[in-house]
């Protein structure tokens, strides 16, 4: 059956009504919102994939009391964090093989079969032919599934894409404390948010690399147990970052203010500036 329309908050409840699982193949996080909800409100199952270059991801929300999408995504995340596909680019064949593993979800969840993939996000890399799988629980501050939900029907397009800035209550750390900590030998993650091109023409040593675009399906690789310095090119990137971390569970984030820039003038003018 074909609804030839746009998906609203004033007909997803209708839509998702008719139909026993809802299989997300959206590409923008305004309306994976609207189908959790209305999946949560309805009782249906949501079988979510997203793609990114050479990267995907797979989780079953809503299904036998697991996780809703906001358990794992609480808010959505500030508009120029994530790059679209034009921007970003997917390898071809991925949306085809992210769409075989949730029509099989779909499959098991209809032939009530094996394990349905409710309580893990799975994570397929398509250069190293790999999947890993993390585990992910239901949280119980979940505006949307908690003990104390504050959403209590689906919202408007608006209300999901409204985030609350986070700022003006970031740390910062400026590149002499940096420095510091580095010749000290403190532990501590220095989260490089650049390009890889970016790289190539100035970098420091001893940085984990996850470009801006990738934290959405990487931050699983950063502990929860140390401080992440994150750093860019100005400042200004790394800020939008350190908001999708916190929003995203994590304490001990600080934004590098100045960035490599800063590095360059203060403390290794070696670094080449671009």
């Amino acid at each position: 059956i074909k609804h030839d329309i746009r998906v609203d908050s004033n007909n997803v409840m209708d839509l998702v009504a008719d139909y026993d699982v809802v299989v997300d193949g959206t590409d923008n996080f305004a309306t994976r919102y609207l189908l959790n909800d209305a999946c949560f409100f309805n009782g249906k199952p949501y079988i979510s994939a997203a793609i990114y270059k050479f990267e995907g991801q797979l989780a079953v929300f809503n299904y036998q009391e697991g996780p809703c999408y906001r358990c794992l995504y609480p808010e959505p995340p500030p508009a120029n964090l994530v790059p679209n596909c034009a921007e970003g680019g997917v390898l071809g064949v991925l949306p085809g093989v992210m769409g075989t593993i949730q029509a099989m979800e779909t499959l098991k969840i209809i032939l009530d079969i094996g394990d349905v993939c409710s309580n893990h996000l799975l994570l397929y890399d398509a250069l190293g032919t790999s999947f890993r799988k993390m585990k992910i629980k239901a949280r119980e501050d979940c505006k949307l599934c908690g003990e104390n939900p504050s959403i209590k029907s689906v919202q408007s397009i608006e209300q999901v894409c409204e985030t609350v800035s986070n700022e003006d209550s970031i740390l910062e750390w400026d590149v002499q404390r940096l420095f510091k900590a580095r010749e000290e030998g403190t532990s501590l993650i220095l989260l490089d948010v650049r390009e890889e091109y970016e790289l190539q023409i100035a970098s420091l040593s001893e940085v984990l690399h996850i470009p801006m675009g990738d934290i959405n399906l990487r931050y699983s690789e950063l502990p929860d147990d140390l401080d992440i310095v994150v750093m860019c090119r100005s400042g200004k990137r790394s800020l939008k970052v350190c908001e999708q971390l916190l929003s995203l569970g994590f304490e001990r984030v600080y934004n590098l203010r100045g960035g490599i820039l800063d590095w360059s003038d203060k403390i290794d003018q070696s670094i080449q500036k671009y």
